[in-house]
């Protein structure tokens, strides 16, 4: 759903930056040449440019949509492959808490077991995580393992309050 509802954003946007360069074409110029000379461009070196961009009205709103609006196209894929990825994580995770009641019968023991692995694998994905975007790798592990302990804790007391 988000993916799609970016893509909607973009082609909204791209029509509204589409009718603003045949109303105001005069407006939209001067925002190209804001853009050019905030690189230290000068009139002289951005009017080439410019009268490119005037000649393919598309280049023209894709360039602006790019600097302007800091939108880029939507791969028409994403949302499928969005989709999918979120499902398939969802399931791989999920199982992971639910892997000791299938191993242990005593549903006590297995929620101890249960316990465990699950802040465990917390701790591992939140320093890898960490370590992927270059972060503090113990301090992701223990920020995740914290946000992820809680909200199961609060997940647990819930249920425990609607099944009293």
């Amino acid at each position: 759903m988000a993916a799609e509802h970016e893509a909607e954003h973009y082609y909204s946007e791209h029509e509204k930056e589409l009718a603003h360069i045949k109303i105001t074409p005069q407006q939209e110029e001067q925002e190209i040449v804001d853009i050019f000379k905030s690189y230290g461009l000068s009139k002289k070196e951005i009017d080439p440019i410019l009268k490119k961009l005037k000649n393919n009205p598309e280049k023209w709103v894709e360039f602006m949509m790019q600097n302007e609006h800091n939108l880029d196209k939507p791969d028409k894929a994403r949302a499928r492959k969005s989709g999918l990825t979120i499902a398939l994580s969802y399931l791989v995770a999920g199982l992971i808490p639910l892997f000791p009641y299938i191993l242990i019968k005593s549903s006590n023991i297995a929620l101890i077991v249960s316990a465990i692995v699950t802040l465990l694998a917390l701790a591992v994905f939140g320093y890898k995580k960490a370590k992927l975007i270059h972060g503090n790798p113990w301090q992701g592990a223990w920020r995740t393992l914290l946000i992820g302990g809680l909200a199961a804790t609060v997940a647990y007391i819930i249920a425990k309050i609607i099944s009293a």
